[in-house]
């Protein structure tokens, strides 16, 4: 079932009083005595230690917490870790961190290393899966090169799922949500597990979400976006001997969507388009600029040939990890084989606007296999160690096709041209790489630990491109267009690459203070160069880039007062990028190319806290102030409105390419402050023996830049957002009941933004939700 209502439902507004009432009855009471926080365990360090006593500014929430604030995927989580953006603009998913990361292109690397059950997730697009059965996720800011694999440059982001039990339990929540604007959501996510055998235990977790599209469409064609999650995983533990035990994960997840979300159309430029707008709208008033979660995504026209937009994905991921405990460690093996496919639809260029002068596919299949074989020493007060190697063979295709119907557009520039054509880019990647690391940690003092780490790593690539032109809708029939015509007709053979690369690492750690942990770290990161797969237009063009090192200096503290009832966490960065890889539009085109930006430079603060009031209550937050700045930018790529000669600063360099000066300005996904502040209450036996579980966070964001060219219609303003949840609990922990509120004051926030250039000169973003409230019920046995 999917709850309907608009903006002024008088359920939703009675749902919004209610947490209100509740949120605001928890603050009025009085704050007794305090009590001793508990404590958090993570595994930064690829050992079990708790929070305050990993050298490493890291960020870890539970799995209990996860699900009592609604947070059901990445997106949902980057809006409570500050210094950490995730903009999902559904076909290229991209973390930043400290003001870096991957750009909106499909064969950049990522810069935020992602790991499920300490597997390397080798492509950015399967974070976008929804989040299930999980039991903690932490997230490691700054270089984790040693332990972490390959592309962890800024960070890391672990994901930890729920392992198989000794004694049978299980739960089944359901979730029932509403959006202010349209749509909503209904969601069932089930857990078993228990013993098989005296040797063995397994654990299932299926979940199954149905979303009604939140941005309202003006136009003939679907909500965006519409979305249906599936996900299934099983684990099998097996006590193979006293020493040695084994893991077998299987899992899938799937999930499709009608109507895009990146369809906000919300500035068009070019007053002939835009007359056009408002013609075709006129029943409605008119084409209503700005942001509001209401698009215009037309697929009336494309409708006669059975177009409009959606997308497929699924993926499987099968690992096998074995330990083998001897008395000085423990040998770790862990082999994964990863399969993603994937099938794009769009309306690109117009959004449909014009009735699809673009019809866009972009099929893409990725399969991998990953390898890594470490032993772990014993803890140790002295002196302990990690060793291991790592292999990964990866092999990505991709499909791109687009079909073209230039006379669409009104007053087309005069010229030779095909009024209507299909192009084809086909390409290929495939991926050797193979690392060898360590790290040890030696107490030499009472007081002092260093730890001492690096990887070498030796990565190969090859790659293949081809553009061909088509009758358009007709990919059998190829046809040669005019010289220049959206790119010269281009075929490459295979080209390859290789690369080596050594990043160190060091750590000195103080204890000499009671309750007070000091460190100093330094550390290189590296992501790997390649091939750039758009705007490739003559047979001479470069299409490589080459990798982005990171070189990184943080000095932290941890430290706990008032008899443990006060915890604090701060660190002090400067991150020193080279060869910065960064994916920009070409001018005059919608088409991402990859390149290296000279030096950047992201320094900051970075401070959280924690603070037990009493036995019932706890509040927190963290803060993060952050600079992160092109050092040297002069050939970077015109913003639209330089481009089109509307504003100044373009100018043409040494090759006639027109281009902007950018050094000294802010990176795009960098707001200079973020915070979060969060008040919690708990306690028993509040009414019949249930107990009441509530939370109010307050997340903060200064304005930030959504993309590297820096135009000011893609400058996403300063905000701040406010969510909460409520959960009552049965006697015995049975059942449970809980109210979730996001984005209780409905802030209008992108998480995606692009310009189109030309004679169609629009803009367009994603919207972040709008106000949702859900209700959870929640069975455990």
């Amino acid at each position: 079932m999917i709850i309907k209502a608009d903006g002024n439902s008088p359920a939703r507004n009675k749902v919004f009083c209610a947490i209100a009432i509740i949120a605001g009855s928890l603050c009025g009471s009085s704050l007794a005595y305090s009590a001793e926080l508990e404590e958090i365990i993570v595994t930064a360090t690829k050992r079990a230690e708790t929070l305050m006593e990993v050298p490493v500014s890291v960020a870890a929430i539970s799995g209990d917490k996860i699900s009592d604030a609604g947070i059901t995927d990445v997106a949902d989580l980057a809006t409570f870790i500050p210094n950490l953006q995730y903009s999902d603009s559904t076909l290229v998913p991209n973390f930043f961190m400290r003001g870096m990361g991957s750009g909106a292109t499909h064969n950049i690397e990522q810069s935020v290393g992602t790991f499920v059950d300490d597997v390397y997730m080798s492509r950015g697009i399967a974070s976008t899966m929804a989040f299930f059965d999980i039991a903690a996720v932490e997230v490691l800011r700054g270089p984790q090169g040693t332990l972490f694999g390959k592309n962890t440059s800024v960070g890391a982001l672990i994901t930890h799922t729920g392992n198989p039990t000794e004694s049978f339990e299980g739960r089944i929540s359901t979730t029932l949500g509403d959006y202010s604007t349209v749509g909503g959501s209904a969601g069932v996510e089930v857990y078993v597990s228990g013993p098989l055998s005296d040797t063995v235990s397994a654990r299932l977790a299926v979940k199954y979400k149905e979303t009604d599209g939140y941005i309202e469409n003006l136009a003939d064609g679907p909500d965006g976006a519409d979305k249906d999650d599936l996900g299934v995983r099983l684990k099998f533990n097996w006590d193979i001997s006293e020493n040695t035990t084994a893991q077998l994960k299987l899992e899938h997840a799937e999930y499709q969507t009608e109507g895009l979300i990146t369809s906000d159309v919300y500035k068009v430029v070019d007053p002939v388009v835009l007359a056009v707008f408002n013609e075709r709208y006129a029943d409605i008033g008119g084409f209503k600029e700005g942001l509001d979660w209401k698009t215009y995504h037309d697929c009336s026209i494309s409708e006669q040939v059975g177009f409009c937009s959606d997308h497929d994905q699924e993926q499987q991921t099968y690992a096998l990890t074995i330990n083998h405990e001897f008395d000085s460690g423990t040998l770790t093996s862990i082999s994964a084989i990863q399969k993603i496919k994937k099938e794009d639809r769009f309306l690109g260029t117009d959004q449909g606007v014009l009735g699809g002068v673009m019809q866009a596919t972009r099929d893409e299949e990725f399969e991998s296999f990953n390898q890594e074989i470490k032993f772990t020493s014993a803890s140790s007060d002295t002196f302990d160690y990690i060793v291991g190697i790592f292999y990964e063979d990866a092999e990505l295709r991709r499909d791109p096709t687009s079909n073209f119907d230039f006379g669409l557009i009104p007053d087309p520039a005069p010229g030779p041209k095909f009024l209507a054509v299909g192009r084809a880019e086909p390409w290929q990647q495939d991926t050797e790489s193979v690392s060898i690391f360590g790290q040890a940690r030696w107490q030499f003092d009472e007081d002092w630990t260093a730890v001492i780490g690096g990887r070498y790593v030796d990565e190969e690539k090859s790659f293949s491109f081809e553009r061909y032109f088509f009758e358009y809708l007709n990919e059998s029939v190829r046809v040669i267009p005019p010289v220049g015509f959206l790119g010269q007709t281009v075929f490459r053979p295979t080209e390859t690459r290789s690369e080596t690369k050594f990043t160190p690492s060091f750590t000195l750690r103080w204890d000499g203070l009671d309750n007070t942990m000091a460190y100093y770290s330094y550390g290189v990161g590296h992501k790997t160069g390649g091939f750039t797969d758009r705007g490739i237009n003559d047979t001479t063009s470069d299409i490589t880039y080459d990798p982005e090192v990171v070189t990184s200096h943080e000095i932290g503290a941890k430290s706990t007062w008032l008899d443990g009832t006060l915890e604090t966490n701060i660190a002090l960065f400067y991150m020193s990028i080279e060869d910065m890889q960064l994916a920009a539009v070409v001018p005059g085109s919608t088409q991402f190319i990859v390149n290296n930006a000279a030096e950047s430079t992201s320094y900051g603060v970075e401070f959280d806290w924690r603070l037990g009031l009493s036995d019932n209550w706890t509040m927190g937050g963290n803060l993060a102030y952050l600079n992160a700045t092109y050092d040297d930018f002069e050939g970077a790529t015109c913003s639209r409105p330089q481009a089109n000669g509307t504003v100044p600063g373009c100018a043409p360099d040494a090759f006639g390419n027109m281009v902007q000066d950018l050094s000294g300005e802010t990176l795009p996904q960098a707001p200079e402050f973020e915070s979060n502040l969060f008040l919690e209450y708990s306690a028993a036996d509040v009414i019949a023996g249930w107990s009441l579980d509530g939370r109010v966070d307050v997340s903060f964001s200064s304005e930030m830049w959504m993309q590297a060219d820096l135009d000011d219609y893609m400058r996403q303003p300063s905000y701040s957002q406010v969510h909460a949840s409520v959960k009552f609990t049965s006697p015995g922990e049975q059942f449970s009941i809980g109210l979730i509120g996001r984005n209780l004051t409905e802030e209008e926030v992108m998480n995606f933004a692009l310009g189109t250039p030309g004679p169609l000169h629009t803009y367009y973003a994603a919207l972040k939700p709008p106000r949702e409230l859900a209700v959870q019920l929640n069975y455990n046995f």
